[in-house]
Formats: C-alpha cells, structure tokens, sequence
C-alpha cells in the first residue's frame, strides 16, 4: 500500500512542501500518493497504513479553508479510540511564531490522531517561518529522520536518493493535433473567459520590513477604482496571475533553440502523473502558444509585443496587475462552528 500525503494549505507553502516529500519518495522507490485535504475521501483514512500530513496554520491559530470539513469529521465523538490503530502518522506544521496561536493548526491535528489510535513515526515538526532559516530550520533535520522512520513501514523504501536519477518531471507537452508519440490530444481545461481577471494599477510597492532582515515583506498599494467586480471585503484573499517578464523569456527560448514554427503549435501542459493536479485553468487556458513579441531573440520571431505579452503582471508602480474577478471569501464564521464541534477545540 503507498504513502500518502495530505496537505492543507493557505498561499500554497504547505503543498510546496507536500509536493517536495511526494518527489522524495518516489525517488526513493516508495510509490506515493499526494492530495489536497478536501480533495482526499477522509472516511477512507482509517485504511491506509502511514500518512503524512502537511497542515499551515491560517488567521489566529485556524485551519485553511480547504481542511475544515474534514477535520470537523476526525472531531466526531463517535469515533472509536482505535480507530487509527492500523495507520502511522506524521506531521508537519507550518507557522508563524510571530502569531500569538503559532500552529495551532498542525499541534492540533496530531494531537488527535493520536487520540484516535494512530502510531506516531515522530514528534509533530513545528517549521516556523521566523527561524533564520525559515520553515527549512526545523523541516530539513526533521525529514532526516522521517525517512529511516518510514524505513520500518516500508521495507522497499531506499534509503538513499540517487543523485544521478533524472528528476521527475510535473508535465508534459503534448502538441495540439500531433501530441506525444503523434497521438491528437484535445484540451482538458476550461478556456479563460474575458471577465475572468480584472486589470487593476499598482500605486506603490513598497518594502516595510528593514533591509538587514532576511524577509523581503511589501505592501502594494492596488487602484481598483472604476473596475468592476472588484468589491471587497476585510480577510478576502486577493489573488494574482503573475506572468513571465519578455526578457526573462527571451533569454530561456533563446537558450532552448526553440523555432518559431515550434512556438506557434498550440500545446497542452498534461500531468505526468495522477497525484500532479492540472495547471488551473486562469493560468494557461485550455490550449495555448508562446507569444511571439515575448522572445524576439528567436529568429524569425516579430519585435512588436503581442497583447499576450503585454499583459505582464506589475510589481512596480505603474505596472498592471491581473486578478480574479471573485476574491475568496473569509471563512471565520465556518471556524467558529468547526472549533465547537463536538466541544473539541
């Protein structure tokens, strides 16, 4: 039976690093599963034989958004004592000791797996984002010892990573019309639609953390004004569609020795495998090609900008920023009934 790896997760740390363990172990010949928490059937966890969940801690000491309905589930009173007892268990906790409720999230988690009978491979890893190091301070000497941990679960488990093995690759390319090995591939992803993003004007970007600290922290200023669909409210999350600079392009096609017949076939990004989530569709679309005006260093390739390439995202005052129409919504209210439940907190 395969590891799996479950994470939860706010701006994207905790699957960084959930996708860093999923490469590790299959680089060490142990198959592996990778999910998103609300994405995993957590009625099926009681079967597996080790997990390892990555858990960041959002707001004041919450669960992310997208782990809640299934914490609320490992909360129920009904569960039995033992009903874990077949799996081992780990944990790690991304948080901020800056935060007066410094993860709670992942000290949470852990303390009631093992009330529910799970086996403990480790002590639950609290990686803080204030160390020096960052989160890496506590998880790099904490994965040294996962994994002869793991060892005694596994015994497949190499326990050594081959330093040669060719790393494994997110995506393929698949050509639209010749695919991969001549085989026609058809787009999977919902084509982005205008009104999807709104183009908005970045006032100020501005540093507010000293020079001298290791964190580069800012506060960007947006104009949102006269755009619509841009209402808000406080704790909404804003996200942004970032977009390669047309140097930094221009020098990668350049290195590649892409041709620009090459860079006008439409192209799908595929997963390579099924634990690799589909590229979101506001990022690339269902099919697209390499504007040409984004790499005039290609010979042959135009020097005026196509209007992909215009639409940079801006990180200096002046330049646009691209962002969805809906911002997330808080989910503080769902919180505050999931903490209640069952009066476990």
């Amino acid at each position: 039976m395969s590891l799996v790896i479950i994470y939860g997760t706010e701006t994207g740390t905790a699957e960084d690093v959930a996708e860093g363990l999923w490469r590790e172990a299959r680089a060490r010949n142990l198959a592996a599963r990778l999910a998103p928490m609300d994405e995993y059937d957590i009625e099926s966890l009681p079967s597996e034989r080790a997990v390892l969940f990555v858990m960041a801690t959002s707001g004041q000491g919450e669960f992310p958004p997208t782990a809640r309905a299934s914490w609320r589930w490992m909360l129920r009173k009904s569960h039995r004592s033992d009903l874990l007892k077949e799996m081992s268990v780990a944990v790690i906790g991304l948080g901020d000791s800056s935060y007066q409720k410094y993860n709670f999230a992942g000290k949470k988690l852990f303390r009631r797996l093992v009330q529910l009978g799970a086996r403990d491979l480790l002590p639950v890893c609290l990686a803080d984002d204030q160390h020096e190091s960052g989160i890496d301070g506590a998880l790099l000497p904490w994965k040294d010892q996962l994994w002869p941990r793991l060892h005694g679960v596994y015994e497949d488990l190499s326990r050594t990573v081959d330093e040669n093995a060719q790393p494994l690759c997110k995506y393929t390319l698949r050509w639209e019309g010749g695919g991969e090995n001549g085989a026609a591939v058809q787009g999977d992803q919902r084509p982005l639609k205008e009104g999807d993003l709104r183009v908005v004007r970045v006032v100020e970007n501005r540093r507010v953390t000293a020079d001298s600290h290791f964190q580069d922290t800012r506060l960007v200023t947006f104009n949102s004004s006269g755009v619509d669909g841009m209402d808000y409210a406080p704790g909404d999350v804003l996200m942004v569609q970032p977009c390669n600079p047309d140097e930094t392009l221009a020098i990668a096609l350049e290195a590649l020795q892409y041709t620009v017949e090459l860079l006008d076939r439409p192209f799908h990004a595929v997963p390579t495998d099924t634990s690799i989530r589909p590229l979101p569709a506001d990022v690339v679309g269902g099919n697209f090609t390499v504007p040409r005006g984004a790499h005039p260093a290609v010979p042959g390739a135009a020097a005026a900008p196509s209007a992909e390439a215009t639409a940079t995202t801006g990180t200096w005052a002046g330049d646009a920023a691209r962002v969805p129409a809906s911002p997330v919504r808080s989910a503080a209210a769902a919180e505050k009934e999931l903490l209640r439940a069952d009066g476990y907190g």
